[in-house]
């Protein structure tokens, strides 16, 4: 924002100061002085006058201290009363309380004065010069150079009403004070109130670094006895800078020095636009006439082309050279700024803006209710109790480098697709990514990185994706730190993280989560949770490594070496070096890796017989295999295993390279599950198939079992046909052997080209 302390300069200093010496000067020839030597000068002409060649010099004395001294070269008493001097001297005297020496001599000097002693009239004829020395000036016999640290006024029409006690004049007057011009437009001086009032067309200019620095206002008062100077519609202007004020009071010490400066309904301009509007200003000004700080009050505005605040009360502070130096705004602090593409934003009940040692940059400390936040490509926001922001040194605008929140601190990013990512934390530190030098196109202010301490809490919520047809979702994680990389929108946590979402719950002793998709990876002691379906039970696990893909809404569990991911639900269970869950699919695949197999136990149809009579895929079955997938979202859910398969059980084992499983659901629905479990409808295996029973072993090339029939068929290939080996038939051999489990009975279909059948029943 191009308002701000940075512009805050001298706006204010070398006019007021310059104006309150002045018009402290101008009332310099003092009631005491100015007054009784009119009133005592008509009855000392012709008294002790020393006359030199047409002339005379008068002195006055009180107390053996001479107060004023006149010089005139003639002076002429009329008949009427009236009493004219010619060439005219005065030099009056001013000693400090207590002491003899003279420590400021005023003159006034003029063509010809006129005094009507009945009227009680002194009247100047022609121009009237007055020259004034202030506090620190030199004595009027030590110099005649202009820069003297004197008051030089000129003026005509001087008027003195001796029984009013007021002097005036309605014409212009010039004044100048080293290096300091002013001119007005009639003035009154009122010895008894000790007021003096530039009626109107106030002017005062001086170089200011080479620059004219002007004061103008539309009249001017000085209350000497109250030691306060007014001045009405005040413009100061200096360089690109104009202040304007209804009303300013000067406030002066004993010797006219400027102490204070408070205006009434301020505006400060900057030559390309920019305003500071408040109804009220107060500066206070040191013993160097410099202005040390500045309050502005009741409501106060900042507005330019590209940005605009508001506080209720602003206080800038100024260095020993009267630059600004610190600022502090109070109530309601509110600074919006737009820059190319991007809007900026700072709201807080107060704000305090002071500079860092050494580097150029500038510090921001927000407190109560503070909140910071850029509009762009994304939106990002940060709030906290207190925002502790740097400001890239001469850079005036919220284009900040580092923000860092502490207590209930809250980082929130709108991401694409109505994304939403947000963060809560003890203390939240911000660096930003600086916008390269004329790249338009880079995003200013975003978030370069960023590390959140103490009871750390993320937010994800996505809006449905109408290209992947992904639901609306909303993820937690937790944890105690976390940092996060803008280049690649990733966060980092550790600390017993742990991450929520409607699908799973995991906890690790690391997390990484990617902004930019939702992804998620968690390692070390993976466990977690994954939802059931409505009536089943939910799925747990354990791994070394997770990792979840959002927008296939996949999750994968890894072991280490030595050691499984391992899946259950219920009295289900898969142990395998990788796991993959996709439940968009209700799929679930498990894979071996280095040699290490696939175990799993799986619960099938409860069996009521006993174990003699135990049923094949009834009960538990526990498979070793390469790979097993398990996909629960087809109207039949299957299971598959390959690689070299072995199921076992009470009733016996079957080992071949290729199973699948397919499971019994309600009519017209999908298991929505994805862990196998369920009713077996049929087992299908095949390549090298053999079947263990006890008290019979068989070999084939494929297997059948049908749950309806409570059967299995084994086939093999007419070079290797099926064969059965039992410890009471002996070998049975056949194109195809059918067992049924209901009366253990064993049919044997013939051999293609032999008519040969044969159906035995043995009795146990």
């Amino acid at each position: 924002m191009r308002v701000s302390v940075d512009k805050l300069r001298r706006w204010l200093l070398v006019g007021a100061v310059a104006l309150a010496l002045v018009l402290a000067g101008f009332v310099g020839y003092a009631r005491y002085r100015a007054r009784h030597f009119l009133q005592q000068l008509p009855g000392k002409l012709g008294v002790d006058i020393k006359s030199e060649t047409n002339g005379f010099t008068y002195s006055q004395s009180i107390k053996g201290k001479t107060v004023f001294t006149l010089h005139a070269a003639k002076a002429v008493q009329r008949q009427n009363g009236k009493t004219t001097l010619h060439d005219v001297w005065i030099e009056l005297y001013e000693r400090e309380h207590g002491k003899d020496e003279v420590s400021r001599t005023d003159r006034i000097s003029g063509a010809e004065f006129e005094y009507d002693q009945p009227a009680g009239i002194v009247r100047a004829a022609g121009q009237v010069h007055i020259d004034l020395q202030t506090p620190a000036g030199s004595s009027a016999h030590e110099s005649d150079n202009e820069n003297d640290g004197r008051i030089h006024m000129q003026t005509s029409g001087l008027v003195f009403d001796q029984k009013q006690g007021v002097a005036s004049t309605d014409q212009p007057i010039d004044f100048h004070l080293n290096d300091v011009q002013g001119d007005a437009v009639g003035a009154e001086f009122n010895a008894d109130t000790g007021v003096l009032v530039l009626r109107r067309d106030v002017h005062l200019r001086r170089e200011d670094n080479g620059k004219i620095a002007r004061l103008d206002a539309s009249a001017a008062e000085v209350r000497r006895n109250d030691h306060v100077a007014r001045l009405t519609n005040a413009t100061y202007s200096a360089g690109d800078r104009t202040l304007r004020a209804t009303t300013l009071f000067v406030d002066l010490d004993a010797s006219g020095a400027p102490t204070q400066m408070r205006a009434e309904t301020v505006a400060i301009i900057d030559r390309d636009g920019a305003t500071i509007h408040a109804p009220r200003g107060v500066a206070a000004i040191g013993a160097d006439h410099r202005i040390h700080d500045m309050r502005l009050m009741d409501g106060v505005r900042f507005a330019s082309a590209n940005a605009n605040g508001a506080s209720r009360e602003a206080h800038v502070s100024f260095d020993t050279q009267g630059v600004a130096h610190a600022a502090e705004f109070n109530g309601g602090v509110h600074f919006r700024e737009t820059a190319g593409t991007e809007q900026r934003e700072l709201t807080a009940e107060k704000v305090n803006i002071s500079p860092l040692e050494g580097n150029g940059e500038k510090k921001i400390v927000a407190t109560g209710s503070a909140r910071w936040s850029t509009r762009g490509r994304e939106v990002t926001s940060l709030s906290a109790d207190i925002l502790r922001a740097t400001v890239a040194g001469g850079n005036s605008s919220l284009s900040l480098r580092h923000v860092r929140g502490e207590g209930h601190s809250a980082m929130e990013q709108m991401l694409a697709a109505g994304a939403l990512r947000r963060s809560t934390a003890d203390v939240i530190d911000i660096t930003l990514r600086q916008t390269a030098k004329g790249n338009k196109q880079s995003s200013a202010n975003m978030v370069e990185y960023a590390v959140e301490d103490g009871n750390v809490i993320v937010i994800d919520r996505r809006a449905p994706d109408a290209k992947t047809h992904a639901a609306a979702t909303e993820s937690k994680a937790y944890a105690q730190h976390a940092e996060y990389d803008g280049a690649t929108k990733r966060a980092v946590l550790t600390g017993s993280p742990r991450l929520e979402s409607p699908e799973i719950s995991l906890s690790a002793r690391r997390m990484t989560v990617s902004q930019a998709n939702g992804d998620a990876t968690a390692e070390g002691d993976v466990k977690g949770t994954a939802a059931g379906e409505k009536g089943r039970e939910a799925t747990h696990i354990l791994a070394a490594r997770a990792e979840l893909h959002h927008a296939d809404d996949l999750a994968i569990f890894y072991g280490v070496a030595g050691g499984d991911a391992r899946l259950w639900q219920g009295s289900s269970q898969i142990l395998a070096p990788r796991i993959e869950m996709e439940r968009a699919k209700q799929q679930m695949r498990a894979y071996s890796i280095d040699g290490r197999s696939v175990r799993a136990v799986l619960p099938m149809r409860d069996a009521s017989q006993s174990v003699a009579k135990q049923k094949m895929f009834a009960g538990v079955v526990r498979v070793t295999t390469s790979a097993l997938v398990y996909s629960g979202s087809a109207a039949q859910p299957t299971a598959h295993l390959s690689g070299g398969v072995k199921m076992q059980q009470l009733a016996g084992s079957v080992s071949a390279q290729d199973v699948l499983v397919t499971f019994k659901t309600a009519a017209g629905k999908s298991s929505r599950t994805a862990m196998p479990a369920g009713e077996v409808e049929t087992v299908r295996a095949k390549g090298d198939v053999h079947l263990t029973q006890p008290g019979r072993t068989g070999t084939g090339a494929l297997l059948v079992y049908t749950a309806a029939k409570d059967e299995f068929e084994l086939t093999g290939t007419p070079s290797a046909p099926p064969r059965i080996v039992d410890v009471e038939r002996g070998s049975i051999t056949g194109s195809s052997l059918i067992f049924h489990a209901a009366d253990d009975s064993v049919i044997v279909a013939a051999v293609p080209g032999k008519r040969v059948h044969t159906e035995t029943r043995v009795d146990r």
